[in-house]
């Protein structure tokens, strides 16, 4: 049987659940929350528990070198703050159990502004800038490689590499000892601490030539020092930093999470001895990319966040709705160019601004776009520019079951027909791509597939799920999904009232104007109408409007796939193709209809329900009435052998097979009842048989007997040695070539007479053994299995329920 193919980041937002509390509570910036009911959940990572817990912070009692490889390592694991939207839903800040039952990141905490803006108008905004330091995934760093800049000032710890040529050769690794000084050979100590790097260089010249004449020397720094510096204020986490020589403002910020959410991002400040030596201003970085003002930092120097000063927000129709903080002199315009100005969908009109009014309530206002540059901003405003409405005042539309959606103007006096231009602009793509892809298969792969499919059904049986629909890759099959046809007769107007927005549909015979122009029909059409179009089976259209295939084979004049008309029967058909031939045996004759395939197959499948059910229920009822231990263990192996039932039942696929009621001796197309055909009917007219099989539970097993019309079921039997001492006598039955079924329970305590029926070609007699009760199922499945075989189907399986 052969077989198709089928087709760290590590968060850390509590710092092992220290720093980010304890920096709240140390800043003044928030209330010091409580600390996570469960914070050692965040404790798993080894790794995680030998670094400091202090970010920062100065251990008590830890030498100054160590507190110095402490501040490097705390530099190297910054926490990392989630990138989610701000949540109005979430505003402690505590940890929370996922659905896996593993802590997760709490957001930011929220400062007074995002929860007015919660409360008030459920408005989840961030605070803008704060995203830049949440994105960091590690501590920020400085390039190390970058060049030094000429005024640079050495400093101690600094190394730096002299070369010496001409009178003498020297390669010197000079570092600045604590005393501020390097100690060249002969010449002696000289003092670099303060100079200026692009100076340095005609420093040492002079000092060298006190001692040498006719020399040039070059000088190249190396690792630099490091600088220790103070971020204090409204940080996310004040303290102590250990950083690199060259580090600026900016890197400062970023080793220490950046401002909090109540930390200002425009007024940055860094102090040096005791005075303002520079002030920063986060926006210009963040929307000019200007870092002009961001200052080289020296030790000692002190980075200050001052609390926020005022914040102002704006949502609606803007590329970057979020919370700003203004400065007094600064409009609305401003504001507006800070979110990216308005969106492509702005309302060009009017903003409404919300406002503190002299602190003691809020008022509304109006202010037109153009008069933005002339009305000033404030704290605690909350302005909303507003969208476009969705409408499309002069747009008809074409959708549904066409080539492609249109959008047209609407004008004056248009009608259906001035949308729909062609007929071709309703075939939808599906039809030609059904109609052009080979999805025929030949008699071999429908047999390997369905195989497959038999397999698939019982794996799907066992894990109690159902098997994929099959397809059908027939020609009969491949017509049907060509199908997509067009609703002629039906086709819609979609129409909405503008004063009360109340929607009507207007039909209207769409082939009516397509195709045979015709003008009573050819709706008018208002602004805003779309129009539907359907296929048949969007809508299921009448019998008569529908398409019919019928597949006719066997013993016809020329079989093959007809297209019938409506009310056409099977006798009409027959003689429109040329007839019988002279080997016909009509009484065989199989007519099968998809519908009733279908109505089969549910019937199958509530019947295997049903023994599955049953199986549970018998099997608890017998296990609990058992006397022993055996008597549980027999009710078990009955419960599993109708489970394997059920299964089989499962397997088995229904034909659709719809007995005639003919004859044996029906020989002419005129003995064919009346019976319209439908859609997908299939007919085959089998030849003669010439044979007589008896199957079951006989002496000579499976075997077939040359037909003889003086024979009757009873000499058969004789034939096939007789039923055996297992054989149920009472329930031989007898399926015929037409598929109708003669059992001997139907002739009651009189078998004799059941053996005296008269055989027919095509007879299948079966012999079924005696059922006993453990025994039941296992016998049921192998006789499910023969009529499967044999095509009988249902009909076999209603004699085994009997």
């Amino acid at each position: 049987m052969k077989l198709s193919r089928s087709s760290a980041v590590i968060s850390l937002s509590l710092l092992l659940a220290g720093p980010a509390w304890s920096a709240a509570c140390l800043s003044g910036s928030g209330d010091c929350q409580t600390m996570p009911d469960d914070p050692s959940a965040l404790m798993n990572q080894s790794a995680l528990q030998g670094q400091g817990t202090t970010l920062g912070y100065p251990q008590q009692g830890m030498p100054q070198n160590q507190q110095g490889q402490q501040n490097q390592q705390s530099r190297n694991f910054t926490p990392q703050m989630p990138m989610a939207p701000v949540s109005c839903d979430d505003v402690s800040g505590k940890l929370t159990l996922d659905k896996n039952s593993k802590y997760k990141t709490p957001a930011l905490p929220l400062n007074d502004f995002q929860k007015y803006l919660c409360s008030s108008a459920n408005l989840p905004l961030p605070i803008f800038g704060q995203q830049i330091f949440q994105m960091q995934q590690a501590a920020y760093s400085p390039f190390e490689a970058a060049p030094v800049s000429a005024d640079y000032l050495i400093g101690v710890g600094d190394n730096f590499s002299v070369r010496l040529w001409g009178q003498l050769d020297a390669d010197l690794q000079l570092k600045v000892d604590r005393s501020g000084a390097v100690f060249i050979p002969r010449v002696g100590n000289v003092s670099v601490v303060g100079i200026p790097f692009g100076a340095l260089k005609q420093h040492l010249s002079r000092e060298v030539g006190k001692v040498y004449r006719n020399f040039d020397l070059a000088v190249t720094m190396g690792q630099l020092k490091s600088v220790q510096v103070f971020v204090v204020g409204f940080a996310q986490n004040p303290g102590s930093y250990s950083l690199g020589s060259l580090s600026t403002v900016v890197n400062a910020l970023f080793a220490a999470g950046g401002p909090s959410a109540n930390g200002s991002l425009r007024k940055i400040q860094v102090k040096r001895a005791g005075k303002v030596v520079n002030e920063f201003d986060l926006y210009d970085l963040l929307l000019k990319g200007d870092k002009s003002h961001d200052l080289m930092l020296q030790g000692g120097d002190v980075v200050y966040v001052p609390p926020v000063g005022g914040q102002a927000a704006i949502s609606g129709s803007v590329k970057v709705p979020a919370i700003y903080e203004v400065k007094p002199g600064e409009n609305l315009q401003d504001l507006i160019n800070w979110a990216g100005g308005a969106g492509n969908f702005a309302q060009d009109g009017k903003v409404s601004v919300e406002r503190v009014v002299a602190q003691k309530s809020r008022k509304v206002e109006s202010v037109e776009l153009a008069r933005a540059t002339g009305f000033a901003v404030r704290g605690g405003d909350v302005v909303q520019l507003y969208g476009l409405s969705q409408k499309i005042d002069n747009m008809v539309s074409l959708r549904g079951n066409v080539a492609q959606s249109v959008r047209m103007p609407w004008f004056e006096g248009m009608k259906v027909s001035d949308l729909i231009t062609s007929k071709e602009m309703l075939i939808a793509p599906r039809f030609w791509e059904n109609k052009y892809q080979d999805k025929t298969a030949s008699s071999k792969d429908l047999q390997e597939e369905e195989d497959q499919q038999s397999l698939l059904s019982q794996q799907s049986s066992v894990n109690q799920q159902k098997p994929q629909r099959k397809v059908d890759r027939t020609l009969l099959g491949a017509l049907h999904s060509n199908q997509q046809e067009i609703n002629w007769n039906y086709a819609a107007i979609e129409r909405t009232n503008e004063l009360d927005s109340t929607t009507t549909l207007v039909p209207f015979n769409l082939g009516a104007v397509i195709l045979k122009r015709d003008a009573s029909q050819d709706k008018l059409l208002a602004k805003g109408d779309v129009i539907h179009v359907f296929s048949k089976t969007d809508i299921r259209v009448s019998t008569q409007q529908k398409s019919r295939f019928v597949h006719i084979e066997g013993e016809v004049a020329t079989p093959g796939i007809y297209q019938v008309s409506e009310g056409e029967t099977l006798t009409t058909l027959i003689d429109r193709i040329g007839g019988l031939t002279s080997s016909a045996y009509l009484y065989g004759a199989e007519f099968s209809r998809d519908e009733v395939r279908k109505k089969q197959q549910d019937e199958l499948e509530r019947l295997a329900d049903y023994v599955e059910r049953n199986a549970q229920t018998s099997a608890g009822q017998q296990a609990q009435n058992a006397l022993s231990g055996q008597g549980v263990q027999a009710a078990n192996i009955q419960a599993e052998q109708q489970k394997l039932l059920a299964q089989k039942i499962r397997t088995t696929k229904a034909d659709g097979r719809v007995v005639l009621g003919l004859s044996p001796e029906s020989s002419k197309v005129a003995d064919i009842p009346e019976v319209a055909l439908e859609d997908g009917d299939r007919v085959f007219i089998p030849a003669r048989s010439a044979t007589v099989a008896v199957m079951g539970s006989v002496f000579s097993r499976n075997n077939a007997f040359i037909f003889s019309k003086n024979r009757s079921v009873g000499d058969y039997l004789a034939l096939a040695g007789g039923p055996t001492e297992s054989a149920d006598s009472d329930s031989i039955f007898v399926v015929r070539a037409d598929g109708s079924v003669v059992s001997a329970k139907q002739f009651g305590w009189m078998s004799r007479s059941f053996n005296s029926v008269a055989s027919l070609p095509g007879d299948v007699i079966v012999v079924p053994e005696k059922f006993d009760r453990t025994g039941f199922v296992k016998n049921a499945l192998d006789w499910t299995q023969i009529l499967a075989n044999f095509g009988t189907g249902l009909a076999g399986i209603k004699v085994l329920g009997n």
